[in-house]
This record gives structure tokens, sequence and C-alpha cells, in this order.
């Protein structure tokens, strides 16, 4: 499916603006990614030291015993460092008491003392017990059904506010429930379990017109649109609900309040983002709003003036202007001399 056609399934057109809202569509499955097989590193050919030849050759070896070497010394590494302390923390733990008191004295002072220090503390403090798969289960099924009861309430009222509508008494079924829906749509943890159990189609029931064309309230428009920026909404979860289109009439209707519409525009864009290519993050909008504000500015161009006019410039900024007047002064007195 192109872009074209995801965009027109999701938000519709404007001709038919709400006609085809309740069409169903079939879900899209994802294709799974193979997971990275990691490779074992190789091991290392261990290097046989060279045999030594001894100028004693006719001697046993039982008698025989080689003169030291100057070998050099073998840097040890990170890992055998860390074993080797591992090996005395452990043997550490492992000593025993005798009658006295004393510790055995194949280890030092300092880290006997440490062990019994540690092994002092993991008797008084409680053990940190973490999360069990049980704890987990009991949670989600919990959120299971909180979601599932906010599901069917949220439907409820909508299909009563219908009803009602059809036959022309006052529904007020809606605004008697905002307060206990939205407190449940607030809480972050409920908003996946939410998804799950279908809580976009409730709430493009809660935003659709009703049978005499009269739209929700004010409070129930904002709240709503305001949850749906919260929720993250994927676009299977607008193939499959068809809340864009409700969105999206939201953004066209002109009977609609201009905050209203501008709540709804932002979720259009930030919706139909993703299927476009765009990226979600914050500073690259910001700059790809800027570079298209400064795509079509003129650059600047010299200017067809001078910067200092040519009579002042010729008069009133000549060096040797004094010069000029000393001479003529000169000569004006010659001549009277004269």
């Amino acid at each position: 499916m192109d872009k074209e056609k995801e965009l027109e399934e999701i938000f519709g057109n404007d001709a038919d603006e709400l006609s085809d809202v309740l069409e169903d569509y079939s879900d899209f499955d994802n294709a799974s990614s193979e997971d990275d097989v990691k490779k074992q590193p190789a091991k290392l050919k261990q290097k046989r030291s060279p045999l030594r030849h001894t100028p004693e050759r006719d001697r046993d070896d039982e008698e025989y015993v080689p003169v030291p070497l100057n070998k050099r010394r073998r840097k040890t590494n990170e890992s055998r460092k860390r074993r080797k302390r591992h090996e005395r923390i452990e043997n550490a733990g492992d000593l025993d008491d005798d009658e006295s008191g004393n510790v055995e004295p194949s280890l030092a002072p300092l880290m006997a003392s440490k062990a019994f220090v540690d092994r002092d503390f993991d008797e008084i403090l409680p053990k940190r017990k973490g999360r069990s798969k049980k704890n987990d289960i009991e949670l989600d099924k919990m959120y299971d059904e909180q979601a599932s009861k906010v599901y069917q309430r949220m439907m409820e009222a909508g299909e009563k506010d219908i009803s009602q509508n059809a036959r022309g008494a006052h529904s007020s079924e809606k605004n008697q429930v905002q307060s206990w829906v939205m407190d449940k749509l607030e809480k972050a943890y409920l908003r996946e379990s939410l998804l799950e159990h279908n809580i976009l189609d409730a709430i493009k029931l809660w935003l659709e017109p009703l049978p005499d064309r009269s739209l929700p309230s004010h409070n129930i428009q904002e709240d709503l649109l305001k949850s749906l920026n919260d929720f993250n909404i994927t676009t299977d979860h607008l193939l499959s609900s068809k809340v864009g289109r409700i969105v999206y009439f939201y953004t066209k209707s002109p009977r609609i309040n201009i905050n209203i519409q501008r709540q709804a525009q932002q979720l259009v864009d930030k919706w139909a983002g993703p299927i476009n290519g765009e990226s979600s993050n914050y500073r690259e909008k910001i700059m790809r709003m800027v570079h298209e504000a400064n795509s079509g500015a003129p650059l600047p161009v010299a200017g067809t003036f001078d910067t200092i006019p040519t009579i002042r410039s010729g008069k009133r900024d000549d060096p040797y202007k004094n010069i000029k007047k000393t001479m003529a002064r000169l000569k004006r007195t010659g001549k009277n001399m004269k």
C-alpha cells in the first residue's frame, strides 16, 4: 500500500467525512527479524617454550639441578586478577573459627576481618526479594480487568446517548461518566492494556456526532484529544480503529472551536509523520522548519551606490588641503609686497 492510499485509509477524504467511519480493516502481520548470531572468539594457540640445552648432559635427570634462569616476569591480565580476587573472597567466606575464636593463619588479618563483617551483615540484613512471575501475572490480569471495564462503560454510555438522541430525548450519559473515564485514561500503566482492549473504538464513538448531527461537549472533545496524544498509537492501531477519520473531521468542520482544531491538527501531523518518512524528533522538526523558512529568502546583493559621494570625497577629504591654502596665502602676500 502506497503512502496516499494509506493516508486515505486512515484519515479518509474530504468528500465522505464520516460515511465510512465504521468500515473494518484487516491488520497486517509484522515480519519478524532474525536475531544476530554472535560469533565466539577463536582460542589463542599456546606457544611452547623451546627446550633448554644444559651443559651437564652426562648426569642423571634426578641428580641434576638446573641453574635458575632469569625469566621475564609475565604480566597478569585483568581476567586473572579478577579470578584471583574471587578466589580470595571465596576462601575468606569458607573460614571456620576454632575453639579460641582465632582465624586460620593462612589468610591475611585484614581479609579475615572483612569476611567476618560481611558475614555478620548478611545474617542481620534481610534478603531482598525480587518480583516473581506470579506477581507479574496477577498485575497483568488486574490491568486487563480495569481496561475491559473502561471499554465496556464507554461503549455503553455512547450507545445509550445515541439511542436517546434518536428518540428525541436529552442525552447526558457521557457527561456523567466523563470524570471517571478520564481518570482511568490518564493512568500511564493502563495505556498499553487499554490499547489491547480497543479503547480507540470507544474514543471514536464518543467523538462522533449524534444522529441529530450534534457534537459532544467542549470538555469531552478537549479531554479525549489530549488523551489520544498521550497514547503510543501506531499505524496498525489507526488502520484497525479508524479513529484518524473522526480526528481529521475535527480539523475541517467549521463548527469546531479553533483550539480543538489545533489539537486535532497536531494529532494528524503526528500520525501522518511516520507514513511520510518524517522523524518524530522535535529537534529535527525545528531544524527542518527553519531550513524551509530560509530556503526562499533572497540573498544579499551589492548596492549600486558609492559608500562615499564623489563630491564630498573631492573637496572635504583632500589630504593636501592645508598645504594648498598655505601656498595660496604666500602668493597673495608676495603680490602685496611688490
